[in-house]
């Protein structure tokens, strides 16, 4: 409306016509500061990283790691059970008294 010297829809339409396309022959050779500035749109999901912070990321996890492992509380073995009685002695494939090298169901022997 400050362009039209009033308002725009009160001019003819050849007026308001001529009008409009004065204002973008003008317009049209000086670039907008945003046009020129805007960023690249980036896809949607993507979250770009720069080596050092990747590099940092990893180094910080196995820290975290050893730290973990340091702290974590060992258990000491149980020691081995010597069978000295053979009544003791249960085969594991049929629970027989016997040992599973011996058992009758053991194909191999």
């Amino acid at each position: 409306d400050a362009s039209s010297g009033g308002t725009l829809l009160s001019k003819s339409y050849n007026e308001g016509f001529e009008l409009i396309e004065s204002i973008t022959a003008n317009t049209y050779q000086w670039p907008t500061a945003r046009a020129n500035s805007a960023p690249a749109k980036k896809p949607a999901g993507i979250h770009e990283v720069s080596e050092s912070t990747a590099l940092s990321t990893q180094i910080a996890q196995l820290s975290n790691m050893m730290k973990t492992f340091m702290t974590t509380p060992v258990k000491a073995p149980e020691p081995v059970k010597v069978v000295t009685n053979s009544a003791e002695v249960a085969c594991v494939y049929c629970g027989g008294g016997h040992l599973f090298e011996d058992c009758p169901g053991n194909p191999v022997s």
